[in-house]
C-alpha cells in the first residue's frame, strides 16, 4: 500500500514561522512535525510507499530532510506547481485511489 502527505501548502497563516520553512519540517518536541508523522506511518506494515507531494518552494527543502531522514519505508518526494486543474481534479484522483483502497493518505 502507498501512503501520500499532503504537504504542498504555503502556511501563510503562520508567517513568518512558514516565510522560509514548509510547517511539515517546522520542529515540533524537537524534531519536524513531519517525523513525528513519520513514526506512525512507520508502524503500519502495509505501508511500503511514502509519496510527501509539496511545491516547488520547498522542494529542495524536503529533499534534504529526506537524505537525513533513515526509514524503512521508500519515500519519494513530488512536487506539484499548483494550477486551478490541478486543485479541482487533485483532490477527487486521491479520493478515488484511497477508496479503492490503493493508498493510505494523511495531509499535513
Amino acid at each position: 500500500m502507498n501512503c501520500i502527505i499532503l504537504a504542498a501548502g504555503y502556511a501563510t497563516r503562520l508567517y513568518p514561522l512558514t516565510a522560509n520553512t514548509a510547517k511539515p519540517l517546522l520542529p515540533v518536541g524537537g524534531r519536524p512535525i513531519l517525523e513525528h508523522i513519520m513514526a506512525k506511518v512507520e508502524q503500519v506494515e502495509q505501508i511500503n510507499h511514502v509519496y510527501i507531494v509539496t511545491n516547488l518552494k520547498f522542494y529542495d527543502d524536503f529533499r534534504a530532510w529526506e537524505k537525513g531522514y533513515g526509514s524503512c519505508k521508500t519515500i519519494t518526494i513530488v512536487m506539484i506547481r499548483l494550477h486551478r486543474m490541478i486543485i479541482a481534479s487533485a483532490p477527487l484522483l486521491i479520493f478515488n485511489l484511497w477508496w479503492k483502497g490503493k493508498i493510505f493518505m494523511t495531509m499535513i
